[in-house]
Formats: structure tokens, C-alpha cells, sequence
């Protein structure tokens, strides 16, 4: 360990598809505008108007902010829905905002960081534009 950092290994989980997702910002972005897009990527059809519903849907079965891999958080009053993750060494968030199609993904190679603040600051200045 050098100061704060400490080196870790190539990780992964052997159980797909809970991790091992490989991508970048950029390529995750592009799925990101299908959900604020209901379904829609670069004029195609990449998931179903229906499918987008369906995992959007408060689940009161198990918490009454939580849909289909994705949970409802509020900003200013704004609710957005979000998904996040972590493996040793990062730390990531994807959410966005029906009410005017704003989306905010992070990718942090920390894990003692609470994303949310990083969210709510990219949510505020997203608001200026």
C-alpha cells in the first residue's frame, strides 16, 4: 500500500451477469439515452416501450422506491432513477431524470466515496444549460 492507494488485482465476478460488465462511459451513455428515450438509441429501437415500463415500475415488493434493477432518488426535488455498483477498487453510478432527460454516469477507482454527491453537483449544473 503507497499512502491512501492500495493496488488490487484484475476483478471480477464469476457469477454473470451480476458483474463483469465491461464498458465505458461513453458506450454506457449510449444505453442510458435508450431508457430516457423509451427504448430508442440513434433512431433504433433497442429495447421495448413496454420493457422500459415494466423496469420503471415501483416493485412494492421489495421497497417502494425500487423498480427492475433501478431505485428512485430525489435531487432538489427532482426524482431520478439510478443504478450503481462497485467492485474493489471503483465505484460507479448511471441515473437520469424523466421529467427533462437529463443523465449523470460516474466512474470513480475509489471505494470509500459516496457517489452521491458527484451525482447531485452533475444534476445541478446540467440545470444551468
Amino acid at each position: 500500500m503507497r499512502g491512501n492507494y492500495q493496488p488490487v488485482c484484475l476483478y471480477s465476478f464469476p457469477n454473470y451477469p451480476d458483474g463483469s460488465l465491461r464498458t465505458g462511459v461513453n458506450q454506457l451513455a449510449r444505453f442510458l439515452l435508450a431508457y430516457v428515450n423509451q427504448g430508442i438509441y440513434g433512431g433504433a429501437r433497442i429495447l421495448e416501450a413496454d420493457t422500459i415500463r415494466l423496469m420503471l415500475t415501483r416493485q412494492n415488493a421489495t421497497r417502494p422506491h425500487q423498480g427492475l434493477c433501478w431505485a428512485t432518488l430525489s435531487h432538489e426535488g427532482h426524482p431520478h432513477w439510478f443504478h450503481d455498483g462497485s467492485d474493489p477498487g471503483i465505484r460507479t453510478s448511471m441515473s437520469f431524470r424523466p421529467s427533462d432527460g437529463v443523465g449523470v454516469i460516474v466512474f470513480i477507482n475509489r471505494t470509500d466515496v459516496d457517489l452521491k454527491k458527484f451525482n447531485d453537483r452533475l444534476f445541478r449544473e446540467a440545470a444551468r444549460f
